[in-house]
């Protein structure tokens, strides 16, 4: 493996000429997993006398990758936005045969711990994952597929991990993606800022009946029109009445194209079966155009299912159908052709669940030439923010858990989520973004933490001030913690639902904060008053402003 050369006076010198991969075994290192290189060792003197053999050996220990720092990153929510990072690592003499990247269970969303159930992969190395909130229910659904590139299958060893929110078209419904190349760098594409998830509209989310022939629900993912007036309450959906009888007609139109809709069917009324023909996106679903639906029928569901395509089938509960249709559809038409009336209610199906405030944390390892692997124990945390400062430049991303963490951050801009528990937050310079969640909680400034003079103000944002007891805490920044001199140091307004403080250090604060070298936006926050001086006052009294030691 390698050259020896041994000088007159005894001492020698080894050079490793060539990696050796004829080690024991994969994950071991050091003198764990070692080769040796033995040597026979003779002296000759000027006589031509030759000494007995003796044998030199190597031990040659194996290195492994090493994973020294891995940077976060923090993304505005908007369809088409980038970000970079990096990571230091090094994979030793045996070179890097293949990165990875995993998505781990724990994240936040809105400043809340949410878990990601991963599924198993499928044939085409494609998993599904769910969402959850701390109490368990399905926020959102989606699907991942990790693409590994080993250098012995010609590849680089790079890895990219791609989230779709359709499982037949990933490249139709590309959310994101993460490449992570071999030289440190990786790079955030949010391609499409929305998910999937699961929903249910009753008719009370319509509004109350009223001479129009179409409701909506608030984020018209679901709109409903008819014949004539739809009358949509909690007792349920119909035409005129909550009802829909012979010659009525209505239409359930979906902003998502649908693989699976069902409803329940309220309010029955009169004698017989109801003659009813489907329409799924304008064609009727049965070739006679006319589907029996037995009186007091509790639900019925349309389903893709190719192989049972064109037929329907009142299932084994003896008292709801389901509809078998070949491809995704966006609408579903009820036309009365006679029999027992009825309404429709609970409407379930899929829309898009727009991504905001959202943590994902990545778990990146290495694996080496020789199967040796090293798993970074900086997790690569990406944040989608609902909102960046202008030229907010990216920093850490830092999280908490249920009990009470300190936070700091750095010079750059940094994405603060505290979790539960009761929380100090310090964002440090930069724009910074912080979310207690949970908990009563304290954010920091400290002097130093402003803008450079000349400079645009600091753009520092609290997301959920109003969330519980918490504490502005400004006396480090101020340098007078005498209230009657407050207005001199910050100008206080509300700016729509955000109350906004706008801060000169030096105390020199003109009408309006428009030479603040501070601002802090508390949003969805408001004391009721709007006179700057009000303001202040309100929070002093609340004890949510601190502005002495």
């Amino acid at each position: 493996y390698g050259e020896l050369s041994v000088d007159l006076d005894g001492s020698w010198t080894y050079t490793l000429s060539d990696n050796t991969l004829d080690h024991d075994g994969d994950d071991l290192t050091g003198a764990d997993d070692q080769v040796q290189d033995a040597f026979q060792v003779r002296a000759t003197d000027d006589e031509g006398d030759v000494s007995p053999e003796a044998t030199l050996t190597v031990d040659i220990n194996d290195d492994g990758p090493k994973f020294t720092s891995v940077s976060d990153a923090i993304v505005a929510g908007v369809a088409g936005a980038e970000v970079s990072g990096s990571y230091v690592a090094s994979f030793g003499a045996d070179n890097l045969e293949q990165l990875g990247l995993v998505l781990q269970q724990t994240g936040m969303l809105s400043g809340q711990d949410i878990t990601f159930d991963v599924g198993d992969q499928d044939a085409n190395g494609v998993s599904s994952v769910v969402a959850r909130s701390a109490s368990g229910s399905e926020l959102f659904t989606f699907f991942i597929k990790t693409q590994n590139n080993p250098v012995s299958e010609g590849g680089d060893g790079s890895v990219t991990f791609k989230a779709f929110s359709d499982e037949g078209d990933m490249d139709g419904s590309l959310a994101f993606e993460i490449f992570v190349d071999e030289g440190g760098e990786y790079k955030f594409n949010l391609q499409d800022n929305s998910f999937v998830t699961a929903a249910v509209a009753s008719g009370a989310d319509f509004g109350a009946f009223g001479p129009v022939t179409s409701v909506a629900n608030d984020d018209q993912s679901l709109v409903i029109t008819g014949n004539d007036e739809v009358n949509a309450s909690s007792n349920g959906v119909g035409v005129k009445q909550p009802t829909i009888s012979k010659n009525d007609f209505l239409e359930l139109g979906f902003s998502l194209q649908q693989t699976e809709v069902a409803f329940d069917l309220v309010q029955w009324g009169g004698s017989g079966a109801a003659s009813i023909d489907f329409t799924v996106d304008g064609s009727s679903f049965v070739s006679s155009g006319i589907a029996e639906i037995e009186k007091d029928a509790s639900s019925v569901s349309f389903v893709v299912d190719s192989g049972k395509a064109g037929t329907y089938e009142l299932n084994g509960d003896g008292s709801s159908y389901t509809f078998y249709v070949a491809d995704k559809f966006s609408k579903i038409g009820i036309n009365h052709e006679g029999g027992a009336k009825f309404g429709i209610n609970n409407v379930s199906y899929d829309k898009n669940f727009e991504i905001q405030d959202l943590i994902m944390n990545y778990q990146l390892s290495a694996i080496d030439g020789d199967g040796d692997e090293a798993i970074a124990d900086d997790l690569l945390s990406v944040a989608i923010a609902s909102y960046l400062p202008e030229n907010f430049e990216s920093g850490q991303v830092l999280s908490g858990d249920a009990g009470s963490n300190q936070l700091v951050g750095t010079d750059d801009g940094d994405y603060l989520y505290g979790s539960g528990g009761d929380d100090d937050l310090m964002g440090g310079a930069g724009d910074d973004i912080l979310w207690g969640g949970d908990g009563n909680d304290v954010f920091k400034w400290d002097l130093g933490d402003e803008a450079d003079s000349g400079q645009p103000a600091a753009e520092d944002i609290i997301a959920d001030f109003s969330n519980g007891d918490n504490v502005l805490d400004l006396a480090d920044i101020l340098l007078d913690d005498d209230p009657t001199n407050l207005g001199d140091y910050i100008f206080a307004e509300q700016d729509g639902d955000d109350t906004v403080l706008h801060i000169d250090t030096s105390g020199s604060i003109n009408a309006g904060g428009g030479n603040a070298d501070q601002r802090i936006t508390l949003e969805d926050f408001t004391t009721g008053e709007t006179d700057s001086s009000a303001i202040l006052a309100q929070m002093l009294n609340d004890d949510q402003l601190k502005i002495d030691q």
